[in-house]
């Protein structure tokens, strides 16, 4: 049996002596590389911070016209229930490309955003994502992101007050009873996100990311029907029944920690 050495030896030279002549012929064919992918597709369930201060219940008066005596129009403007804090959850819905043109390790990205909670908020936003790790089993990213962030809330009703008889007629406009409340603020977003994509299959992986989020925003709008609550007229006075302006100074912000996870689609 003493064959049996000689032949193991000649098995394992075989691909050996194979792999050689491949090296030493530079006209044996090259591997297929594997399909590179030039766009993704991705939706994620998303959170971000979203908060609303400084509101209050308060009165629309015409006292201005016709004092605090029986012929006063007056009516509830019940604000507080606008406040809130907390996280908003939503969708977040984007595209990564590099248009067969840039790196794989630097796309471009444009990504929607929908959240939903007390205050429904939308944004718009841009940038990329820097891969300094990537590989078969998927990447692992860095994501600044800069755009566009607006959110929208109603949150309640004009009301009548007892001996008091509408529509409330005011400097800053007219107050009817049922006219609904709602707020609106806009702003820039900025976000920087660290992330990663793992995939699956060739073309589907899981997609999580997690960072800080900041929007700032540039104005906090309140509205009683068509009315813009200008919150430093006359007409906004305290609930006591007074003539004592109500001095509400509402903000909103949009900024802390932000994460999203979902599948994408490569193609």
């Amino acid at each position: 049996m003493r064959w049996r050495p000689v032949c193991i030896l000649a098995a394992l030279a075989l691909p050996t002596a194979a792999w050689a002549d491949e090296y030493d012929n530079p006209e044996a064919p090259e591997a297929s590389p594997s399909k590179a992918h030039d766009n993704t597709v991705y939706a994620m369930v998303s959170t971000l911070p979203l908060s609303v201060r400084g509101l209050e219940n308060i009165h629309a008066s015409d006292w201005q016209n016709f004092g605090l005596g029986p012929a006063e129009g007056r009516v509830s403007v019940p604000l507080a229930k606008g406040n809130t804090s907390g996280q908003a959850a939503g969708l977040k819905l984007g595209w990564e490309g590099t248009f067969g043109l840039l790196p794989s390790s630097v796309p471009l990205v444009a990504e929607m955003g929908m959240y939903f909670a007390d205050m429904h908020a939308y944004s718009f936003a841009t940038g990329v994502n820097l891969k300094p790790l990537q590989g078969r089993w998927g990447s692992v990213f860095l994501a600044p992101r800069v755009g566009y962030f607006g959110a929208v809330m109603s949150f309640g009703k004009v009301e009548v007050l007892p001996g008091k008889t509408p529509p409330v007629i005011t400097p800053i406009g007219t107050f009817r009873e049922g006219d609904d409340l709602s707020a609106t603020t806009m702003g820039v977003l900025l976000d920087c996100t660290v992330g990663g994509e793992w995939k699956l299959t060739p073309e589907w992986s899981f997609r999580g990311e997690a960072g800080y989020h900041h929007a700032s925003l540039s104005k906090f709008t309140v509205n009683a029907g068509d009315v813009e609550l200008k919150m430093d007229a006359p007409a906004l006075v305290k609930d006591d029944g007074s003539s004592t302006q109500a001095g509400l100074k509402p903000k909103a912000s949009s900024q802390g920690f932000t994460a999203s996870a979902g599948v994408a689609y490569s193609f």
